[in-house]
């Protein structure tokens, strides 16, 4: 019986040991189980929210995409705007350069038919230098009495001639020679001045409105057609206010001219 009682402790000892370590394994099982399970779910949210971040991105791609075939539709339309623009600009300004060009070929011509009627203006003599304008002498060169009218008063002393071949009249480069001023200048209004070399230059006064057919700079043979008569500046009715200089100073133009074979 001793022995029996022994081995039935034994035995029993062992099955606690035996239960011992299945319950310790099904605790440990049950621990991994757990683990398991949380850390799917963690995965899941993870896969959840880089599926949510894959989804953002793609609909930030798809509205940067639509907003990028706006921007290009845009660019598009103001290209063709931009190239309308200028096209229409570049055909304003050639208009322009045309209708520019033909006023003054008009004004050329009605300058012409002018100095024609009144004669001599422009025609070259053998010595080279021409007559400035058509028309008569209507004031001469030196001391003269002041006259006032239109808000001023001319001076009391003439430093060229007026010759009046009529408003538009024809103005001719006296001789061969470069512009050296075409602009405005004071009393003289509307002004030319050609240097003809040697410390010889003339100018061209009171040129009317659009009346320049010369520039800066530009070389004129003598008798070209310069400019056309006007009231500009200080001037009593359209004439043609004609200088000569001689090393910077003004002279008579009439014995300068006459000396040159020109009579005004």
């Amino acid at each position: 019986m001793d022995k029996l009682l022994e081995r039935n402790q034994a035995v029993y000892a062992a099955a606690l040991t035996a239960r011992d370590a299945a319950q310790s394994l099904t605790d440990q099982a049950v621990v991994a189980r757990d683990e398991r399970d949380r850390l799917q779910q963690v995965a899941e949210q993870k896969m959840l929210e880089s599926q949510q971040a894959a989804d953002a991105a793609q609909a930030a791609l798809d509205a940067q995409t639509l907003h990028l075939g706006e921007l290009q539709a845009q660019l598009a339309a103001l290209e063709d705007t931009t190239a309308k623009t200028i096209a229409d600009y570049q055909a304003g300004v050639e208009a322009a350069r045309i209708a520019e060009e033909q006023r003054r070929a008009a004004e050329r011509a009605e300058a012409e038919r002018l100095a024609a009627s009144g004669g001599a203006g422009g025609g070259v003599v053998s010595s080279g230098w021409a007559r400035p304008t058509s028309g008569h002498r209507t004031s001469g060169f030196g001391p003269r009495s002041s006259q006032c009218g239109n808000g001023y008063c001319s001076t009391s002393y003439h430093y060229g001639v007026d010759l009046s071949g009529g408003c538009g009249a024809g103005i001719y480069a006296a001789a061969a020679g470069t512009v050296v001023y075409a602009g405005y200048n004071g009393g003289y209004g509307n002004y030319i001045k050609i240097d003809h070399g040697g410390g010889i230059g003339t100018g061209y006064a009171h040129i009317r409105p659009g009346g320049f057919y010369v520039g800066y700079g530009q070389r004129v043979n003598a008798g070209d057609l310069i400019g056309s008569e006007g009231n500009t500046g200080n001037a009593f009715g359209c004439n043609l206010h004609f200088e000569a200089y001689m090393n910077g100073s003004p002279v008579n133009p009439i014995p300068f001219l006459a000396d040159r074979g020109v009579s005004i």
